[in-house]
């Protein structure tokens, strides 16, 4: 094993104005295991890890995370498991995280990470994420780490009452922005707050690769 190198970011993140001290924390994992192959920090906007996925930038996910986690959620959904890095953060932070991966290279590459860091709370699936994981629903929460092009009402009908989902959506001028619905706690009711704009690769439905 290559000697793990602790995130630096911490400083970079309050500089920025980020002040959650609990995604912070649950960030300081080893860099060199889930950042590509000669890079040596993630300083750009998002860095690709192959198949033409990427990792977003560590604001994004603090960002994200810090949203996902304002209710405490204890079990929670995150669609594209990507290098895994998103789930990682996520496993200090809820009891229980359930992620969905297209691409069976990226999920057996993160299932190898988990097992290397020790992480035994993340349960993964090779699937088409826009359906979800119904046999796991509901969901406290659900995270999506790529662009949906419409509400996705799957993902919606599978949070619990109060529950809330993060998401990237794309607009009809081809922006996106990152989106929070929190369930209203009864029926199928949604409230839908835009909180800025940011860039994802697509969030592709269909058969797994």
């Amino acid at each position: 094993m290559s000697e793990r190198v602790a995130a630096p970011w911490a400083n970079e993140l309050r500089r920025a104005g980020f002040r959650d001290e609990r995604v912070i924390s649950a960030m300081d994992l080893p860099r060199d295991i889930f950042a590509p192959r000669g890079f040596g920090g993630w300083n750009s906007a998002a860095l690709p890890i192959g198949h033409g996925q990427t990792i977003s930038h560590p604001l994004t996910v603090a960002q994200m995370t810090s949203l996902l986690i304002e209710k405490n959620p204890r079990k929670v959904l995150e669609i594209g498991t990507g290098s895994g890095f998103q789930a990682a953060v996520l496993s200090r932070l809820c009891d229980e995280v359930c992620t969905v991966e297209r691409i069976q290279a990226l999920q057996s590459e993160a299932i190898f990470r988990f097992n290397r860091l020790e992480i035994y709370n993340i349960k993964t699936r090779y699937s088409d994420g826009t359906l979800g994981w119904p046999d796991e629903a509901p969901f406290d929460a659900i995270i999506v780490t790529a662009c949906a092009q419409e509400r996705p009402d799957a993902l919606l009908a599978q949070l619990r009452p109060d529950g809330r989902l993060v998401t990237p959506l794309a607009a009809p001028d081809g922006k996106q922005y990152l989106k929070v619905y929190d369930h209203k706690g009864s029926g199928s009711d949604f409230t839908e707050r835009t909180v800025r704009e940011v860039r994802f690769v697509p969030l592709v439905a269909g058969n797994p690769e």
